[in-house]
């Protein structure tokens, strides 16, 4: 059990019980008694049932990890009195009824550096009625990491982040359910260096979507419905990316055309082009890639030559 005598702590800043089992009970309402408390960590200590309302009295914490409990909430009502969140993880929480989870979440905290709520079924957003009023009370601007992955989402979810356009430097959100093409606002994430769109049904790219993406390091959209000339959807990447990308995966698509055009890539460690439609001989220029430590083109209609990869002293 949760101690109750805990409550006599009433100067308690921090308070981290990861990973100690509590066998399936319930988070305690007490724990809302803590006013003082900064930090809050309860990461995957078996606990059930709901989140208690009461963590709206936790007007001062700053962290608050509850990843990876069989815990649930049927709102966040209570969210948004954390004003001075800076990390948030409710990562396998069940919020599949908390169809205004954006508006708690990222108009409420203006704090907020990191989000983590991937494994929660978070239902798709309803699309803003006027985008004028979309981040009208307290929204983020240092809004850094954000890991959506394995929810419900479908391309509405965009509308809600185009906000952070100049602050994201992570975006994971994969395992969803979106469509259609990366909007342009992707694009002016000058500050992103990490994009994840893996395991949806994205069709391919606007002319803009990455155009100012010159910190990417890595660029995952593996298992879309990515189409075209692979040398068409690689020159949409802007030339600034060339010597910062360090991680392309595109697997699991339907792109074809040959492997040309990839040597500009010179600081490449990983390559993933596998299950695609692609044909041709495999350049020797990618022998050149010096930097390359794992490569997969399997599944292609390609064909080798007789050395390919340069041996590094």
């Amino acid at each position: 059990m949760i101690s109750p005598k805990l409550i006599e702590l009433q100067h308690l800043q921090y308070l981290d019980l990861t990973l100690i089992d509590f066998n399936g009970i319930q988070i305690p309402d007490f724990i809302g008694s803590l006013t003082n408390l900064r930090n809050l960590s309860l990461y995957s200590c078996n606990l059930v049932g709901q989140i208690p309302c009461s963590f709206g009295n936790l007007t001062q914490l700053q962290h608050l990890d509850l990843y990876g409990n069989q815990i649930q909430a049927q709102n966040l009502n209570w969210l948004p009195a954390l004003s001075s969140l800076t990390y948030l993880d409710l990562s396998g929480a069940n919020l599949s009824t908390v169809f205004d989870w954006p508006e708690a979440v990222l108009n409420k905290l203006p704090k907020l550096i990191e989000l983590r709520l991937d494994n929660c079924s978070l239902p798709p957003p309803p699309p803003p009625i006027l985008s004028t009023t979309l981040y009208k009370t307290n929204s983020s601007t240092s809004l850094a990491y954000v890991d959506l992955y394995d929810n419900h989402l479908t391309s509405s979810i965009f509308l809600w982040l185009s906000n952070y356009s100049t602050s994201l430097a992570s975006l994971d959100l994969s395992y969803n359910n979106l469509t259609g093409l990366i909007p342009d606002f992707i694009g002016n994430m000058s500050s992103l260096r990490y994009l994840e769109i893996s395991d949806n049904q994205i069709e391919g790219a606007n002319p803009n979507s990455f155009a100012r993406l010159c910190n990417l390091r890595s660029l995952r959209l593996q298992t879309n419905h990515l189409s075209g000339q692979l040398s068409k959807f690689v020159q949409l990447l802007p030339r600034c990316a060339q010597s910062s990308l360090k991680y392309l995966e595109l697997s699991e698509n339907v792109l074809a055309g040959s492997l040309n055009n990839l040597s500009s890539f010179s600081s490449l460690t990983g390559l993933s082009l596998s299950a695609n439609q692609l044909s041709g001989k495999i350049p020797e220029s990618i022998g050149q890639m010096s930097q390359l430590e794992e490569i997969d083109f399997s599944i292609n209609s390609l064909e080798g030559v007789t050395l390919l990869i340069s041996h590094r002293t």
